[in-house]
């Protein structure tokens, strides 16, 4: 007897509302989403890249509403960005359409490898109908339907072959051809003893060979019931961005609160018990007297020349030697004055702001 399993999560859906070729897209799907019909691609593709040829690639996502919602999704998780969207589905240059393989793009995005089998199953389309019921790791079904075009076709002859460790059933018969009388539908049920291996089976048309196989691929699962592929990419996408990070990171110099640095860092010496300076590319003097300095060199303490003025205590006229002189002696004296506070706190060994001690570190270039 025919089963139908609903089991969450490992399950991945297709829905009513899947338009026949759209459905047989579930057995290779990577991506938690919908299986959309090409003219709802096509049409928020379009909206999107004509919004993003006006200029406004630096916009926000918020500027291009559901449609770049509904083609973020494809990528499998909310880390997509405007840029990313584009590149897949706008066409390069000014163009304000979207590009020729929109949909193929969406396809493959959200389950690698089943565009052929899209494709196929459109060409069938005429007087063979395919809908593939539910997926889980281990199984799966899809509904066939006959109706003839042609009147001295009555019947289809529909056979099927499989990799190896799936097994398939007709209608739970264990012959591996059937016949379907125009007008109806037959049923094929598959089931594999290893879910981490990727699968396929094929269906084809004994009675003419106007069209070859359709070839359905069946998505590899984890243990837990995860798609591999799904697991793969996100590996794949963690690892660029650890490399991103790592390649911005080189040549950068970041204090940390420690008296070590983390393993793959190393210390400056140069930046020991020094403040950092930021380089003027412009070579200017007027923010930094050696003008543009090489990366990593130093300065030494230095007080700009400037001049104090202050009222004199000699009267006009007198001619008195000395520092600090009293105008009411004839014999100047030199005054001791006390620098070691100020109102402002404690006078010392150098100019200094407000700091906190940190150690600088650089990533170690591999």
């Amino acid at each position: 007897m025919r089963k139908v399993l609903i089991i969450l999560p490992l399950m991945v859906c297709t829905y009513a509302n899947a338009d026949d070729c759209e459905s047989i897209v579930a057995l290779s799907r990577v991506v938690q989403t919908t299986t959309q019909n090409k003219g709802t691609v096509e049409s928020n593709a379009n909206y999107f890249c004509s919004e993003y040829s006006k200029g406004t690639s630096t916009s926000s996502d918020m500027k291009f509403g559901a449609a770049f919602k509904f083609l973020s999704a494809s990528y499998g998780n909310s880390n997509a960005t405007v840029t990313d969207v584009a590149s897949k589905y706008c066409k390069s240059g000014q163009d304000s359409r979207e590009s020729n393989d929109a949909y193929r793009q969406y396809i493959e995005s959200i389950a690698p490898g089943a565009y052929e089998s899209y494709q196929q199953c459109i060409k069938m389309k005429n007087d063979t109908q395919f809908n593939v019921d539910s997926v889980l790791p281990k199984e799966f079904s899809i509904s066939i339907g006959f109706a003839s075009s042609d009147l001295h076709t009555q019947n289809a002859s529909l056979a099927y072959s499989t990799s190896d460790g799936v097994t398939c059933a007709w209608n739970d018969s264990k012959t591996k051809s059937t016949i379907v009388p125009s007008g109806a539908t037959t049923f094929l049920e598959c089931k594999r003893s290893n879910q981490t291996q990727r699968s396929y089976v094929k269906v084809i048309r004994t009675d003419t060979a106007k069209n070859p196989p359709l070839t359905l691929n069946w998505q590899a699962y984890n243990d837990q019931g995860f798609p591999v592929d799904t697991l793969s990419a996100f590996d794949n996408r963690l690892k660029n961005i650890e490399m991103e990070i790592s390649q911005q990171q080189q040549y950068s110099v970041i204090g940390f609160m420690s008296d070590n640095c983390p393993s793959g860092w190393v210390p400056v010496p140069n930046a020991q018990g020094r403040f950092l300076r930021g380089i003027d590319s412009s070579g200017s003097t007027t923010t930094d007297p050696d003008g543009k300095r090489v990366p990593g060199s130093v300065q030494e303490d230095m007080i700009a020349k400037h001049t104090h003025t202050y009222q004199s205590g000699f009267h006009e006229g007198q001619s008195n030697n000395g520092t600090g002189a009293d105008p009411n002696k004839k014999n100047p004296q030199l005054v001791n004055t006390d620098e070691g506070k100020s109102k402002f706190g404690e006078l010392g060994s150098e100019t200094r702001p407000k700091n906190m001690a940190v150690l600088f570190c650089t990533k170690i270039i591999n």
